[in-house]
């Protein structure tokens, strides 16, 4: 929430069924020495090769780092995680993003979070591989 004029919480907000989430999720990603984590984005997801990881990949430089864990109510389609892209077309990777200061927001990636075709809780779990994970929560009303 850091990037967001306060008070603000990304995390258990109410948002109508088909619908982007107004404000988005924001983590602040480190890798294994400690160090702000820059250059990440999320891809589609790949069952094949990365069952655990139905809502997207967290991928760095072309290698995969982490993904994300979908949770939907039964039945639910059409929910969706992505990076925000810009005007050209690419994803908006971690460390990408301006802090309101004017500084780049170093190791922060910004995650877009469209609500499925069902009312009930959507618990996207954001895993890296081999480090920390977060659930977030996403209420869709009917």
């Amino acid at each position: 929430n850091v990037l967001f004029p306060q008070p603000s919480n990304n995390n258990w907000q109410r948002v109508p069924v088909n619908t982007l989430a107004p404000i988005p999720l924001d983590f602040l990603l480190f890798d294994a020495d400690g160090k702000p984590m820059d250059g990440v984005f999320i891809a589609p997801a790949d069952r094949a090769l990365f069952a655990r990881y139905t809502g997207g990949l967290l991928v760095k430089g072309g290698t995969v780092v982490g993904g994300i864990i979908g949770s939907a109510p039964p039945g639910a389609r059409g929910q969706n995680a992505l990076s925000p892209i810009d005007i050209e077309g690419r994803p908006i990777q971690s460390g990408q993003l301006m802090q309101p200061n004017g500084r780049p927001a170093t190791g922060i990636m910004r995650v877009l979070f469209i609500t499925g075709n069902r009312p009930g809780f959507y618990r996207p779990t954001f895993e890296l591989m081999g480090g920390t994970s977060v659930q977030m929560t996403i209420v869709a009303t009917p």
